[in-house]
Parts: C-alpha cells; structure tokens; sequence
C-alpha cells in the first residue's frame, strides 16, 4: 500500500475517532449535566416544600393558641355584646402582630360572630360560612387547613382553623379560624430563582388546580387536562371562585418530563405537602434552555478543535474520552453511593424516637431530627445557626457549654446527667450521650448528641427506694408466727415441734419478740380474790 493512501487513511481514522470521541464525550457531558441539574431542580422544589410546612405548623400552632384564649370561649358562651366586642379588639391585636389578612370567630351554626375586620365595610361579622370544609372539620373537634379564594374577599388564602371547646375540653362551642394571604408566601417561596434559566413552581390542588404559581398567567388553570364533568364539580365546591377553570396546556410525558402548549420540554419534579393532603409543589426546569447554557459553549468549543486539530489529535481525543468516561462513571457511582448513605442516614435520623442534633466546632447547631423538634417545641428556623446560649437558660447552657469544650478537648464519646427545659417549659432530667465526629484528614469538626429523657424513670427509682426502705423498716420491727400451733383446751399450754407443752407465755416469747407482763383480769379478780376490791 503506499504510502499517500496510509496517511489518508489514518488521517480519515483520527478524523472519524475525533468525531466519534467527541460525541460520546459531548454525550456523557450532557448526561452528567441533566443529571446534576435534576438532582438541584429536586432540591430546590423539596427546599420549598420545607419552607411552606414551616410555616403551615407555625400559623397552626398560632391558631391553637388563640382558640384556647378565656374570653373567646367566654364569648361563645354568653354570646352578649360585650363579649363580642371584647373578641374583636383581640382578634384586631392578634391579626396586626401575626400581619395575617383576618381571624374570625364562628358559632356551631357556622355564623361569624366576631371578627379582626369588624370595622370594615366587607367584614366578616354575620357571614355564614358553615359550607367550607375548614369549619365542618373544625366543628367535629378536627383542626383543618384550607387552601381557597375568599368568598367575601375574593382574594386567595390559606385557612387555619381549630374548634373552641368548653372548659372540659370535650364539646366543641365554636371555631376559631385564622386566614393568612398567600401573596407573601408565594414570593418568599416561589419566586426564588437558583438561576437565571427559565422555571416555573406551582402549588397545586388535589384536583391539579393551581393556586400559587410564579407566573400569574397560570393561577388557576388546570396543570393537566380534564373532563368538563369534573371541571364542574370542582368549579360546584367554590374553593376556586365560580369562573370557569381553563387548561394550562401541560401535558406529562413521563415521570421526569412535560410538555407544555408550545411544544417546549421542562424537567419536572413533585413533592407532597404533608399538612395538605394530595396538595403538591410541582417545579418546571425548561430543557432548551438548559441546553442552551451547558451545551452550546461546550459544543462549539468542540467543533472548532475537531476542525483544527482532528488530523492530529484524533487518537489522543479516543484515549481521553475513554479515561474521562471511566472518571464520569466512577464519579457518577461515587455520587450515587454517597446520596444512598445520605438519604440512609436522613431517614434513619428522623424515624429515631428520641432527640438527636449535631453542632459544629464552635458549638453552633447544624441539624437535629423530629423528635427534638417536638421535645423542645422549636422548629428548626428556631435552632439551626444558634447556639446553647441563644436557646436555653443562662445557668444550663453554662453546663453544656463546658460539657461540648470537654468533648472537644478530649475527643471519643461523653455520657452525662443534666437537666433541660423542654416545650412545656417543664425542667426534665436527661441523660446526654456525644460524640465528635472528623473530617477525612481526622480533624474534630463537630459533635453529635442524644437526649434521653429519664424524668419518669428516676421518679420510679426514687420510688422504689423509698418502699424498700419502708418495707425493711416493717421488717425489722416485725417477727410473725406461721403454721398451725397446737394448744390444750384446758390449760392453753402450746406442743412446740419437739413434742413438748409449754406454758403459753414462754412459746410466744420464743417465737417472737413480743414479750409479757403479767397481770391480773377483773373476773379472775373476783374469782381468786374475793376479799381484795383490787379494780374498785
């Protein structure tokens, strides 16, 4: 073969393998990147879905307080005048320090009796609304969150709302229902962009109406297509006005992908709202656009060293791809390896019955699970970036302050009694158990902890100890005859087990620690001494 043909031929070869080598590299760059992108569009639409339940259990726990309020049952009770209004100057009070749109006070007819907008010209006051589920709930002693558009308002919000009872805490009298806007939250929440690509997250409905949305273009659309039957019996419920609900023109692809009207591919990813049943965050990340940024650069890059260089470089581009797409795949395993132990350690962290937090160097919480969430009745925005001396009492934290220095000093594990204030601001014995934890170079970089509530268990031991010691006092005082003791019926002499008759007084006294002394009774007085008035 000559030699002309040799060098066309490898030139054509390392031509074709620069191509080849760019395209499986441009591939798997790709790949790694969607991937990279999914794993962030989740985290992001779980970010979300955090933010809101937060905030959902704070404005619970809100509602929960001011049902348990003296002159609210009181009102409900006597429902004269001067109670009334004495329950709208406090829901006017509660209304402005919690900046909700309106809290309002129900009968168990359903009828607004008093209101923080009872000075207003659309004001609750005399409005029934016993038709919404948040009231029929509330009324049967179920607290309820709803997610509507005002009836009276016409502005969209969320409704908490929790039934009053009497004072045996068994017979609901009203409800207490607290409205918060969704206009705040949803700029809080939904308009935060992690960058400039074009997203859309929506709050959607059981019935997949879109209530928040970062567009306005979409509020109250159906994110996916549905009969006109159900269309109209979702419009018959009033939880979304009386208008006709239109179609945003999405439809779901697969499990990851939706196409919207336009034809456009977005990346999807779905969570449920704990505290809203079958509600959900839904996130769109726009795939042209992600290709756009990532790809586009990353191409012409190519391009242009596959035309200036493809003779010369061909081979050395194969051999390049073939050790990058072995870092990509270990990579990729390694990744992956990491998200299953961090999601095993997550679950494995929040299914503990008993709390758990970790700090870090200079002693500031970083996480905890939900259980200590519960015990200390602080939420997580409470805690994390704190430390002991923003969260707890001066003369403890002192303690666990020196505790944590000592761990840190010495390092291994550390197991200790104290005392804490839990949610009820009731001082509890616990037993603390640390440990540090390292980087990979073995630096202390944190510490670990359990809390172990053990209140009940030294009141027992106390307990316990005290009837011992009860029970060891009788004992010592009290030496009992057992079985059956013969005795003459004549002259009362007791047969001891070695077959003799004692006097009686001398048995006992052998048997037990009881001793005698003697005397003589008034008939037996009379009888041998009848001479002597001994008694008179």
């Amino acid at each position: 073969m000559k030699l002309r043909t040799i060098i066309l031929l490898l030139s054509l070869l390392a031509f074709l393998s620069t191509i080849t080598g760019g395209y499986f590299y441009y591939t798997a760059i790709k790949n790694s990147a969607a991937d990279k992108n999914k794993t962030q569009l989740t985290w992001h639409a779980e970010a979300i879905r955090n933010h809101f339940e937060n905030q959902i259990k704070m404005n619970q726990r809100a509602a929960r307080a001011l049902s348990e309020y003296e002159k609210i049952r009181l009102a409900l009770t006597k429902l004269d005048q001067d109670s009334l209004n004495a329950v709208n100057q406090v829901l006017e009070r509660f209304n402005a320090s919690l900046e909700t749109d309106v809290s309002y006070l129900m009968d168990r007819d359903g009828k607004t009796i008093a209101s923080s907008n009872y000075n207003d010209p659309d004001s609750f006051v005399d409005k029934n609304y016993s038709f919404r589920p948040y009231f029929q709930k509330a009324i049967q002693g179920t607290p309820f969150v709803y997610m509507a558009l005002g009836v009276t308002t016409g502005k969209r919000g969320i409704y908490f709302s929790h039934p009053v009872y009497t004072e045996d805490q068994k017979t609901p009298l009203g409800v207490i229902v607290m409205k918060s806007s969704v206009d705040m939250l949803e700029k809080e929440i939904l308009r935060l962009q992690f960058n400039s690509l074009e997203m859309h997250t929506f709050i959607t409905s059981p019935n997949g109406v879109i209530f928040m949305s970062d567009s306005d273009k979409f509020l109250f659309q159906l994110l996916e297509k549905i009969s006109d039957d159900k269309i109209a019996a979702i419009v018959e419920l009033k939880q979304f006005g009386n208008k006709p609900l239109k179609w945003s023109g999405f439809k779901l692809k697969d499990d990851s992908l939706i196409v919207d009207a336009k034809g456009d591919d977005y990346i999807i990813a779905k969570f449920f709202l704990p505290s809203l049943p079958d509600w959900q965050v839904v996130h769109l990340h726009h795939m042209d656009n992600i290709n756009d940024f990532l790809y586009t650069p990353l191409s012409g890059k190519i391009g242009s060293i596959i035309i200036s260089l493809c003779a010369i470089i061909g081979l050395s581009v194969a051999i390049l791809y073939t050790i990058a797409q072995r870092g990509i795949i270990r990579r990729k395993a390694a990744e992956d390896a990491m998200a299953e132990r961090e999601n095993f350690l997550n679950s494995l962290l929040r299914a503990m019955p008993i709390p758990v937090f970790y700090k870090d160097r200079a002693g500031i919480y970083q996480g905890f699970n939900d259980a200590y969430e519960v015990f200390f009745g602080k939420s997580r925005d409470q805690l994390i970036g704190k430390s002991v001396f923003d969260i707890s009492p001066k003369e403890l934290a002192q303690i666990y302050h020196a505790k944590d220095t000592e761990l840190f000093d010495s390092g291994g594990i550390q197991h200790y009694e104290s005392k804490v204030k839990n949610s009820r601001d009731e001082m509890r014995d616990v037993i603390f158990d640390k440990s540090i934890y390292t980087d990979s170079n073995g630096k202390i970089i944190g510490l670990i902890g359990t809390v172990l509530d053990i209140t009940v268990r030294k009141q027992i031991e106390k307990e316990r100890e005290k009837l011992i010691d009860e029970l060891q006092s009788a004992l010592a005082e009290i030496k009992t005859l057992r079985g059956i003791v013969p005795i003459c019926s004549n002259c009362k002499k007791i047969r001891d087990d070695a077959g003799y008759w004692n006097i009686l007084e001398s048995y006992i006294q052998k048997h037990s620690d009881a001793s005698f002394s003697h005397s003589i009774c008034p008939d037996c007085a009379k009888k041998l001494y009848p001479d002597l008035d001994i008694y008179e």
